[in-house]
């Protein structure tokens, strides 16, 4: 059995017949040059086909980060990384508003779309929110949680959709809804990110390291102040990379209540000290922003903080004496900058209106649209056209708005929507109000982020009564972000409220 057959009993076996080695080796010889030619024309052909491909890549990735100018450099290097941030939004929810407030300083910078421009912020904040609907939606919940207190602006949303058949510029009143439908959506994504108070403390903590960013890049760059009038009038204030002085200011207002708090409240030694840094380089910031407005914001912000935060008071009596005779010694023997004397000019000018401040021309015509149509305004985004119009007060005024969060709403889309936007207020007020007195019973720092969120939302509310800088994207990501933050904040305190009632005997 261990003989091997010859060639018929191998064939009476059903094996086939052994062909002679010298006729394998003659048939192997004449096949391996054409099977060599075959695997270089293989080879060549993918390598071929790779070169081409990845041409055709880059020119795509080219063309995509073409219409965002100086930032293209930066779009081409971060479109591959898109893949990892779905994958990354899909594992941990509360990358989406991470990935939001990362574009936050690039400030207005977009890519045009035909009449419209899509920033850099919006595109990011679409994005996200898409893959959050789809997570939820893969899991078997609803595509996006909600909150009784934003009725008041998907109310207010209905009513501009109302008001958008008196518009005089329909593009401008589309991209008015469109903008606020984005806000809402953006608040509901914050409240299905940060699934407990984790989650707040990382946006938080996030966003005021973004604010330190900011801070440092815009005060390394050189400014020379040009004051006059007494410093009602500065030339070369600081911006940013927003659209004027008074947006930047106001986004500084937005973020230093939150530096403030986290400075505060923080657990962890390592964010207390960010939180400080970024605090100081944002006040910094601030202050040569020269944003009069900005500057009451802030300060009513920060008092609202010393009233209501324990924490903040210990800190300031602690300081206070120490802060105040290290300025009295460096004004007073110290040269002073010319920076330092523009700024205490416009301190000094803070009342003080600009011989170029068309404002009381501007509050005056917004009356007059609320006065001619006090139901739907002049349609969403309408006021810089309005304001123009042959007879109008004025029309020599290049008035983009009305310089007032509520003449602007009254002037553009009526009346009721005033009253659905101190609806709001009120509402998040109330929220506040109820999250910080069940937070009081069983977290001080919980409530001191209740708080501190809240204090950043009013500052921009005061700021309001002066300068109307909800148009900007970033601020108005920024402020719907807050939101969306203060009612998660909100959601937790209640739910260990009621997780406590529930157990108590």
């Amino acid at each position: 059995m261990g003989a091997a057959l010859p060639g018929p009993a191998r064939q009476k076996e059903g094996l086939p017949a052994r062909s002679s080695n010298r006729a394998t080796v003659i048939e192997n010889a004449r096949l391996a040059p054409a099977a060599f030619t075959w695997r270089r024309i293989r080879g060549l052909a993918l390598q071929l086909i790779a070169g081409v491909s990845a041409v055709a890549l880059g020119l795509v990735l080219a063309i995509i980060a073409s219409p965002f100018q100086e930032l293209g450099p930066l779009v081409l290097i971060a479109i591959p990384l898109v893949p990892l941030a779905i994958v990354a939004v899909m594992i941990d929810p509360i990358v989406a508003p991470l990935i939001v407030a990362a574009t936050l300083p690039a400030g207005s910078v977009g890519a045009s779309l035909g009449p419209a421009t899509l920033q850099l912020s919006e595109g990011a904040a679409l994005a996200v929110g898409a893959l959050i609907i789809i997570r939820r939606l893969a899991v078997g919940q609803s595509p996006l949680p909600f909150a009784r207190e934003l009725i008041w602006p998907v109310l207010l949303l209905g009513w501009t959709l109302v008001a958008l058949y008196s518009a005089v510029d329909e593009t401008l009143a589309i991209k008015q809804v469109v903008a606020l439908l984005g806000g809402i959506l953006l608040a509901t994504v914050v409240l299905a990110s940060c699934r407990d108070l984790r989650g707040v403390r990382v946006l938080l903590g996030f966003l005021t390291i973004i604010g330190l960013i900011v801070a440092v890049t815009s005060l390394s760059a050189n400014h020379q102040f040009q004051a006059s009038a007494g410093g009602a009038v500065v030339q070369n204030r600081l911006e940013g990379a927003f659209q004027s002085p008074n947006q930047f200011g106001s986004w500084c207002a937005l973020v230093i209540p939150i530096a403030a708090g986290l400075m505060f409240v923080s657990p962890g030694r390592l964010m207390r000290f960010i939180a400080a840094l970024s605090l100081l380089a944002l006040l910094g910031t601030l202050i040569f922003s020269l944003s009069r407005s900005a500057w009451i914001g802030t300060g009513a912000a920060m008092l609202l903080l010393l009233f209501t935060l324990r924490e903040a008071r210990r800190l300031l009596a602690f300081i206070l004496v120490p802060l105040i005779l290290a300025g009295y010694l460096i004004f007073s023997f110290a040269p002073t900058p010319p920076e330092v004397q523009v700024v205490g000019e416009r301190v000094r000018a803070i009342a003080v209106r600009s011989p170029y401040d068309d404002r009381a021309e501007i509050y005056h015509e917004a009356l007059n649209e609320i006065r001619e149509d006090p139901i739907t305004g002049i349609g969403p985004g309408g006021f810089a056209i309005a304001s123009r119009r042959a007879g109008t007060e004025t029309s020599t005024v290049f008035a983009a708005h009305a310089h007032n969060l509520l003449l602007n709403y009254g002037a553009e889309e009526g009346l009721p929507a005033v009253g659905l936007v101190l609806a709001f207020v009120l509402a998040m007020a109330a929220a506040t109000r109820r999250g910080s007195r069940a937070a009081a019973r069983f977290d001080r720092r919980h409530r001191g982020l209740i708080l501190s969120i809240a204090a950043s939302l009013f500052a921009i509310f005061v700021q309001g009564f002066f300068d109307y800088t909800l148009g900007n994207p970033v601020i108005r990501i920024t402020v719907w972000m807050l939101i969306g933050t203060l009612l998660v904040a909100v959601r937790e305190a209640d739910f260990v409220q009621s997780r406590a009632a529930a157990v108590r005997p």
